[in-house]
């Protein structure tokens, strides 16, 4: 069974409001963003938009949801990037890629050649970076409860579950 890897690292964004954080993730991304809310209306999901922060005018943007008021979800907030989510926590990100993560490949990757032939990787990193990451952890998804990013988790207490329940590698 080839296990899939759950991608996190820690961040030091303005998630002091909605607003905040749109700015900070527009400005360090240099992309535009448009941030509100989902709701559910008539069966089918909505984006209800509070406002926008222009940068640039290359037509990338980037949507900043509000999940603070959400009972079904455990993260502050999700930004989306086309087809790529991350899950903002009070100071974790999760890289949710397009496509699934093979664990055990990521990790023959990482030490056969660092990813240097994985260039989305290497984009990922540099994205995450700029949002305050100064280690990214591969750790290796059994989905037990005790690996979940519960609400208000700090990065040093996640970090010591995963050091003692998990396997994982992290990338300086």
């Amino acid at each position: 069974m080839n296990e899939e890897s759950k991608i996190i690292s820690t961040h030091n964004l303005d998630c002091s409001s909605l607003e905040n954080l749109a700015k900070d993730v527009a400005n360090r991304l240099d992309c535009n963003v448009e941030y509100g809310y989902h709701q559910i209306h008539n069966g089918q999901h909505e984006f209800v938009q509070f406002g926008t922060v222009e940068i640039n005018s290359n037509g990338n943007i980037t949507t900043i949801y509000d999940m603070t008021n959400d009972e079904t979800s455990e993260c502050n907030y999700i930004v989306e990037q086309g087809e790529e989510a991350k899950l903002i926590y009070y100071d974790i990100i999760q890289v949710l890629p397009p496509m699934e993560t093979e664990f055990n490949k990521a990790f023959r990757n990482f030490n056969t050649n660092g990813f240097k032939e994985a260039p989305y990787y290497l984009n990922v990193f540099k994205e995450l970076k700029k949002l305050g990451a100064d280690k990214i952890y591969f750790i290796k998804e059994t989905f037990e409860p005790e690996l979940d990013i519960v609400e208000n988790t700090t990065s040093a207490a996640y970090l010591q579950t995963i050091k003692e329940k998990a396997t994982y590698f992290e990338v300086v």
